[in-house]
């Protein structure tokens, strides 16, 4: 009995998903051997955070109405607290379930290129594009990004269960609904789920009237903004931690749009943490290409074909730029302007605008149109050519940058010394040298920052070297070189001071720097050094054991012997094991009594 056509597509829908599956969690199954890396926030998400892992309602509740380090993520952290559970530290548990996050994320991307009416073979190959893609590497290897695959699996199967249910009645909408809100949990960049269905209510309706988008959706845009206002609020201190302007951050937002399409096509060059955009001769001119191909590329197609143009490619290209919006940016989240994480959802629409220009050449060849150029067969046979080297080039690259992952070291060391260069990267390095006792390393990673001529070091970045450098020298006894240095620092400490990450500079800077006018005889300098770390104290950290203890350093080096010999006590109260003010103190006492009785002293 001879098989019908339908009996094929049958087969087909079961064995491409399988494939699916098997080749995905092969590709990444070599990442479970890696450790929790001892920094780069997976001490924040686990090892420093067993306590609120373990199974409890306090913590599920805990969860749920706090966040964590400027996110809110209860499913995202309920899900650690499964893994810390089921095999505490062991890192092979979460390394799994990161997989089957992804996997679970790459048969959605199939499914739904399937519903849009994408031919099988070709929706197969691109989902297995975007399933081994080495920019997928950061997202499923590394642990933090947990919340990329978690919301990237409910993002994308909410919008499968929306197109699915399109035509029916509002109770199948619930799917939809609850996976657009368990999408919200993991990672709040699913706020741009609302933006994704308008577009695809536009391609299907070609209705141009906003008010049709809100009645249909008004349940999804009501619960996306409440979502954005809790993240925003979550995320405020972390929001213009560096003042770059409104400008560049404009300009910003028109690389990354051009940045994550290059990227997702051709991904070379990769990094853990890329460098800031530098505004260079060289930036303004690709930028003005890339300008200028969006811009004859759309009214190629314009002028090709008006409906295709404005309801299928205007609704792609919305649908690609919504999903950005959280990550472009519009708000400077961070010290980075882009990575390759935050591709993990915009990706999805770049590649299904690659099977929907495959599907048109197919369908192009199916007709005929191009034989005299390539027949049907000789189509297909370019396609699948291009295909296989393709997918041959995505395996290899990814093979080769996810044992970068393995461990904290291989991960600052590779990001320090790719080009551009990233002073971030090289700070890092620094510091955790300078944290092993490994002093030629640490002033290495310092230098490599001072000596950098690019454009994208900032003031920021020199403080931080200087600081390193200086700390280097106060190690090894040179305190009469590490003091121009200190000052340095301390002068470019007030033009910085309104970013984040300085707390370090007022809490060690100055106390290293008082003792180094110590050491070159400069005690009133070193008492002006003392105040502008108790200033800090006292705005920063109230009652903290340091402000008494400075307090009582700089009152001895200016005379107040009494002042110095109350704020010693104080500060023993609050820390009695504290040697350095016992013994800061009994010296006090020791001349405060010479001063009491000196013809007895005699």
């Amino acid at each position: 009995m001879k098989s019908t056509g339908k009996d094929k597509t049958s087969l087909l829908n079961i064995i491409y998903p399988a494939i699916i599956v098997l080749f995905t969690a092969a590709v990444y199954l070599n990442s479970c051997t890696y450790p929790v890396l001892e920094s780069f926030d997976d001490h924040w998400y686990i090892t420093e955070n067993v306590k609120n892992l373990q199974l409890s309602w306090a913590n599920l509740w805990h969860w749920l109405c706090t966040d964590h380090y400027g996110n809110y993520l209860p499913l995202t952290m309920w899900s650690y607290m499964i893994d810390y559970n089921i095999g505490g530290l062991n890192s092979l548990i979460y390394h799994l379930q990161n997989i089957f996050w992804h996997v679970l994320t790459v048969l959605g991307v199939y499914t739904g290129f399937r519903l849009v009416g994408i031919r099988g073979l070709v929706a197969f190959t691109v989902a297995v594009f975007f399933a081994v893609h080495p920019q997928r590497v950061e997202s499923v290897v590394w642990l933090s990004e947990r919340k990329d695959v978690l919301c990237g699996a409910f993002y994308i199967w909410s919008v499968v269960f929306y197109i699915r249910f399109y035509r029916q009645g509002v109770v199948w909408q619930i799917p939809c609904f609850v996976l657009f809100v368990l999408a919200l949990m993991s990672k709040p960049m699913a706020v741009s789920l609302p933006l994704i269905l308008t577009g695809y209510i536009f391609y299907r309706s070609r209705n141009w009237n906003p008010l049709y988008y809100l009645r249909k959706l008004w349940p999804y845009f009501l619960l996306s903004l409440g979502f954005a206002i809790i993240a925003w609020r979550s995320q405020h201190e972390t929001l213009n931690e560096t003042d770059l302007g409104m400008p560049r951050q404009a300009l910003a937002v028109i690389h990354n749009l051009y940045w994550y399409i290059g990227k997702t096509i051709l991904p070379v060059k990769l990094n853990p943490l890329y460098p800031r955009i530098a505004l260079t001769t060289t930036f303004y001119a690709q930028l003005g290409c890339y300008i200028a191909a969006a811009a004859i590329i759309s009214m190629l197609i314009y002028r090709w074909h008006r409906e295709r143009f404005l309801y299928g490619f205007i609704p792609l290209v919305f649908c690609y730029v919504c999903s950005l919006l959280p990550v472009i940016g519009i708000f400077q989240l961070s010290q980075i302007d882009f990575s390759d994480r935050y591709s993990y959802l915009p990706s999805i629409f770049v590649w299904l605008a690659v099977a929907s220009m495959i599907e048109r050449i197919l369908k192009s060849a199916d007709k005929k149109s191009y034989e005299r150029i390539f027949s049907p067969i000789r189509t297909r046979i370019l396609l699948s050519v291009i295909a296989v080297f393709y997918f041959a080039f995505l395996v290899i690259a990814n093979q080769i940058y996810t044992p970068i992952w393995r461990n904290y070291d291989k991960l600052m060391e590779y990001s320090a010394t790719r080009i551009p260069f990233n002073p971030g990267a090289a700070r890092s390095m620094g510091i955790r040298e300078l944290n092993r006792g490994n002093l030629p390393k640490a002033m290495e990673c310092a230098n490599l920052i001072l000596d950098c001529k690019e454009k994208h070091i900032t003031i920021l970045d020199k403080l931080n070297a200087l600081g390193l450098k200086a700390t280097v020298y106060y190690r090894t006894g040179r305190k009469t070189e590490a003091l121009p240095y200190l000052e340095k620092a301390a002068a470019m400490l007030g033009k910085v001071r309104k970013y984040r990450g300085t707390d370090w500079a007022e809490a060690g800077l100055f106390p290293m720097m008082a003792d180094c006018y110590l050491a070159t005889g400069k005690p009133l300098l070193a008492a002006r050094a003392y105040e502008r770390t108790i200033n800090w104290y006292r705005q920063c950290r109230p009652g903290a054991y340091e402000i008494y203890f400075y307090s009582g350093m700089r009152d001895s080096l200016i005379g107040n012997l009494n002042g110095a010999r109350k704020n010693f006590a104080r500060a023993l109260v609050i820390n009695p094991k504290a040697k350095q003010a016992e013994n800061n103190l009994k010296r006090v006492e020791a001349v405060l009594e010479n001063h009491r009785n000196p013809r007895q002293n005699r």
